[in-house]
Parts: structure tokens; C-alpha cells; sequence
């Protein structure tokens, strides 16, 4: 009987990984690869010292990336099309960073699964910003 006990918690404690998504091969994930970019108003203005968040339309991960004064970013993200929002820079100087965010409009503070972009490997993203 100790023997049943103890098997019926074993496969227990085997199931609850692969229930919980902890199972699956790390070897399997996307490939990260580098692209830049920029978010400007339709004028050509620079919008800097915000962060530039980017949604997957697929499944994957959030990613993201600080966006410098001068309105230029880099990073690394799986290639693929993401939606996208601009936050609070965490970076930034307190009042830049709020400064900034004043003036991107609420809806692009908020991710829109319709306000979509591309990121390919070594590629550029622009992003306009109107407020």
C-alpha cells in the first residue's frame, strides 16, 4: 500500500509542471535578434526618454526597449509583428520622462492589438507619434 501511495503522488508532482506551461524545450524559443529604430511626430519631431513597448501577436514575449532623448532605440526581440505602446521611461530623468509622456496621446499609452509593427533582424521600425 505504501508503494501505491507513494507512486500516485509521483505522478502528481509530474503532472503539475506540465499543467502549470512549465514543461516544453528551452531549445525551442525564437531566436533574439538585433533591430533600431525611432519614434518621431508626423512633423519629423524626435520623441525621446520614453519606453517603447512591444506586444506579440503570436505567442512569445513582451519586449521593449528605452527610447534615447534624440527619439532613436536598439534592441534584441524574436523577428516577427508585435503591437505596440509607448510608457514611462524607468531610465530617464524623473520630470524627462514625464515630460515626454505628456505628450504621446493616452491611446498609444495603452496597447492596441490593431495599432501594429514589424521587427525583422537587423531592421528599422519607425514609429509616428501625433498627439
Amino acid at each position: 500500500m505504501r508503494g501505491l501511495v507513494h507512486g500516485a503522488v509521483a505522478a502528481v508532482l509530474l503532472t503539475v509542471p506540465a499543467i502549470a506551461g512549465c514543461g516544453g524545450n528551452p531549445g525551442t524559443a525564437p531566436a533574439v535578434k538585433p533591430y533600431g529604430g525611432t519614434v518621431r511626430t508626423s512633423a519629423g519631431k524626435p520623441v525621446g526618454n520614453v519606453m517603447v513597448h512591444f506586444h506579440p501577436l503570436k505567442p512569445g514575449f513582451a519586449c521593449g526597449a528605452e527610447v534615447a532623448a534624440d527619439g532613436t532605440f536598439s534592441s534584441e526581440a524574436p523577428p516577427g509583428d508585435y503591437a505596440w505602446s509607448l510608457r514611462r521611461s524607468e531610465k530617464a530623468k524623473a520630470a524627462d520622462a514625464d515630460a515626454a509622456l505628456k505628450t504621446v496621446p493616452a491611446a498609444l499609452q495603452e496597447t492596441d492589438l490593431k495599432r501594429t509593427v514589424r521587427i525583422a533582424a537587423g531592421g528599422t521600425v519607425t514609429l509616428v507619434v501625433d498627439p
